[in-house]
C-alpha cells in the first residue's frame, strides 16, 4: 500500500483485545478510504481477505457479523 490511511486512536484501542473485528474495520475503512466512488464489497471479497478456505456464503456472512458484533459486555461500546 502506497498511502497511509488515516484511523481514530480511540477505534484501534477500542478493538485491541478484538484483532478479527480490529481487521475487517480496519479493511473496510481501507476499502471506503480508497474508493473514488460508491461501490459494495462483494462477499467473495471478504472471502479473499480473511477467510480464503471457506467456500460457504452463508457461513461467511455469519463469521462476519460475529466478527463485527458489538461486545455485550463492553458498556462503552467501540465508538467511544
Amino acid at each position: 500500500m502506497t498511502h497511509r490511511v488515516p484511523v481514530l486512536r480511540s477505534l484501534v484501542v477500542a478493538t485491541e483485545a478484538r484483532p478479527q473485528m480490529q481487521d475487517c474495520m480496519f479493511f473496510l475503512i481501507w476499502r471506503s478510504y480508497s474508493a473514488a466512488s460508491e461501490s459494495c464489497v462483494e462477499w467473495d471479497k471478504l472471502r479473499d481477505q480473511f477467510w480464503q478456505g471457506d467456500s460457504n456464503r452463508s457461513r461467511i456472512r455469519k463469521r462476519f457479523e460475529e466478527a463485527i458484533k458489538p461486545d455485550p459486555h463492553d458498556v462503552a461500546g467501540v465508538a467511544s
